[in-house]
């Protein structure tokens, strides 16, 4: 018999009793016969490996799969809530009431099963520069980082900095890309505070060591793997597993440079000092070049970055 997890934030005891059941009339469960352990993974596009990764710790169980939550609109509801209801476990991070549902509502309506909370993995103070930018009418605004943009680039460029200009104030980032660790650490550890895993001490002790983050909202194998141990040792189940079966990242689209007084200022003993994107290294020109084209065919973008409405940890204007 093979179980089925849903990943949400369960008791140790879990694995000691029979499949939990929800009451919902509305939602009916599988039949008696199945007596799988199912989890399910709700969650932002760090779901995806920790439902690998925790069914790869937990060989006897079944991943329910669900969709990254930004990527379930809420048309699909009944859909949803259908794989919740085939779920035993759910493992979640924090989903607020904007989304196909909240994970507040999933522990109030199904009270029976076995919910565990990790945090949305968020940590930008390597690479503070790097942004998302939205247009007010259009949407995200794309470029050679995909989603990902420079605020350093952007601030350049409203001032009307050439090109070489740019470059030349990127090359001297200054003091003010080091003041973000500790607030940004002492955030994300408040963020995570109340759930039933944590992981920022592991950020703490390893950061200087390797590379944790290939963009400040992109873990790194090494961080979700620990983070999903935490999960299954949430669950009661603390056997061996082969880290060595995820050979290759899941979440390195995009890989964040990391500017060289930061580097330094921490003494970290690995470097990062291009962008990656879809396995290609961005020479600074060549980034610079391409953002400046793609900005200035918005005759708006002032406007588009007073309205943006996405979080920009440097100052811009």
């Amino acid at each position: 018999m093979k179980p089925v997890i849903v990943c949400t934030g369960l008791s140790p005891l879990w694995f000691a009793c029979p499949r939990v059941r929800a009451d919902d009339s509305a939602y009916p469960c599988p039949s008696d016969e199945s007596l799988h352990v199912k989890i399910a993974v709700y969650a932002n596009c760090q779901s995806t490996a920790i439902g690998f990764m925790l069914t790869s710790m937990i060989p006897s169980s079944e991943l329910v799969r669900l969709s990254p939550v930004q990527r379930i609109p809420k048309s699909q509801r009944s859909e949803f809530l259908a794989k919740i209801v085939s779920a035993d476990i759910v493992v979640h991070q924090p989903i607020g009431d904007g989304f196909v549902a909240s994970s507040d509502e999933l522990r109030a309506t199904f009270p029976k099963k076995v919910f565990v909370s990790f945090p949305s993995v968020y940590f930008a103070a390597m690479s503070p520069q790097m942004c998302g930018l939205k247009h007010y009418a259009e949407g995200a605004i794309n470029g050679p980082l995909g989603a990902y943009h420079d605020a350093r680039i952007i601030r350049e460029y409203l001032k009307g900095a050439t090109i070489d200009q740019c470059l030349t104030a990127l090359s001297d980032a200054g003091p003010s890309l080091l003041s973000f660790f500790d607030p940004m650490l002492a955030e994300a550890k408040a963020r995570e505070k109340n759930l039933d895993v944590q992981c920022m001490d592991i950020v703490e002790d390893h950061y200087r060591e390797q590379n944790l983050f290939h963009t400040f909202n992109h873990p790194s194998n090494f961080l979700l793997w620990r983070i999903t141990e935490r999960i299954a040792s949430r669950l009661g189940r603390n056997e061996p597993a082969n880290e060595a079966r995820f050979p290759k990242p899941f979440l390195n689209h995009t890989i964040a440079a990391i500017p060289p007084s930061i580097a330094a200022y921490h003494e970290l003993k690995w470097s990062q000092d291009n962008y990656v994107f879809d396995g290609r290294k961005i020479e600074m020109p060549d980034l610079v070049s391409d953002f400046y084209s793609i900005y200035s065919h918005h005759d708006d973008f002032r406007d588009v970055c007073k309205r943006s409405g996405t979080r920009i940890s440097i100052p811009i204007f």
